[in-house]
Order: C-alpha cells, then structure tokens, then sequence
C-alpha cells in the first residue's frame, strides 16, 4: 500500500489571462516521475511540470481559452 499523494497549496490563486504565470504546487508525496506523466490540469487545459522535491511541484498557467458560452 502506497499513501496517495497530497496537496496543501496552490498559489498565485490568479493571474493574468496571457497565462505565463509560475505556479508553486504544495503538498506531500510527490514524486520524481519522468516529464510526460507530471502534470498540472487548468481547467480541461495540461501543462508539463516540474519536479522541485517531495513537497514542492512547479509549473506555468497556459493562457486562457476564450469562452463562447457562459453559464450561470
């Protein structure tokens, strides 16, 4: 049995729509995987991330998506 992994953190909580923003990911847990299987999910959007330690996951926000419809 593996404990599952943990998040405690995700900050900035924004940033600007262009996207480019260096997100710090923390927690617990973490894993040094091979590039392809880290990831950071933005909505329905993925971004590659980096490995920084057992605690710590990096990654940029993509910019957004244009919204074509809005719900309320």
């Amino acid at each position: 049995f593996e404990a599952p992994l943990s998040v405690s953190s995700v900050t900035p909580s924004n940033g600007p729509v262009q996207g480019g923003t260096a997100v710090a990911v923390r927690g617990g847990r973490f894993r040094n995987e091979s590039s392809d299987l880290l990831r950071c999910r933005f909505g329905d959007q993925d971004t590659p991330a980096a490995f920084r330690s057992a605690s710590l996951i990096g990654c940029q926000a993509p910019p957004l998506r244009s919204v074509d419809e809005v719900q309320t």
